[in-house]
């Protein structure tokens, strides 16, 4: 599982902006960050072809629920982009920036180690110390959760091959898996994507994980809802993203 978060915007001296893509491994909290110029959609997913490039390829991928990743109606070209390269997004349940908490951990480390320990004259120059940040800290930088190892020091991300981002073709891929963790309150409300969709009782105050299956055609029940033990409880037709 690997976390990531768009950092920004920030700026530099004269006013030039900046976002920065930050990425963490949560098992071995090797780190990689992109800095883009905006947060719209080509940056964003040239950002984390870049990031894959060094890293390799997550099996998944976790997100929060703002831009450019979803929005209140639908997910867009970042979230084809990973499908497309086998990866399956991974939404967390929203105003709980908790369940991120390795990469927001990681952010502050960028944000008081680097980027406010030094000026840069231009958003090249910061690209270029923020690799290097990036290499010393996988070298050096030394997590309790890992018994003291530095990311360097435990096992990558098994490599996968991967698509360039001009390869990636039209339209959705016939297969993948998007995820949706969400939190049911009192109503036996699943809220997603501008739906409310209703639950069986009894799952009132707990966390299910909706899944939309883009093997399954649109028309049909395409979206399974399980509960915390990865119990199916219901299925529902979402309108999936226009192959």
């Amino acid at each position: 599982m690997v976390q990531v978060d768009l950092v920004g915007p920030r700026h530099l001296d004269g006013g030039e902006r900046f976002h920065a893509l930050n990425q963490i491994d949560v098992a071995s909290h090797h780190a990689g960050i992109e800095i883009v110029e905006d947060r719209g959609d080509a940056r964003v997913v040239c950002g984390l072809h870049a990031l894959w490039s060094r890293h390799g390829v997550p099996g998944r991928m976790q997100f929060d629920n703002g831009g450019p990743f979803t929005s209140p109606t639908g997910v867009g070209e970042v979230v084809r982009f990973c499908v497309h390269q086998g990866t399956t997004p991974v939404f967390i349940p929203p105003r709980e920036p908790w369940r991120n908490g390795t990469i927001e951990h990681f952010n502050d480390t960028f944000d008081k180690r680097f980027f406010r320990q030094e000026r840069f004259t231009d958003r090249a120059q910061l690209a270029e110390r923020a690799g290097a940040f990036e290499a010393f800290h996988n070298r050096q930088h030394r997590y309790r959760a890992t018994n003291g190892r530095a990311p360097d020091e435990t096992a990558p991300i098994p490599r996968r091959d991967r698509l360039g981002v001009e390869e990636i073709p039209t339209g959705w891929p016939a297969a993948g898996r998007i995820e949706f963790i969400r939190f049911i309150r009192s109503d036996h409300k699943l809220r997603l994507l501008g739906r409310a969709i209703q639950v069986p009782d009894g799952h009132a105050y707990q966390y299910l994980t909706a899944t939309l299956d883009l093997s399954i055609a649109n028309g049909t029940d395409n979206l399974l809802v399980c509960d915390e033990h990865g119990e199916l409880i219901t299925t529902t037709h979402l309108a999936g993203p226009r192959r």
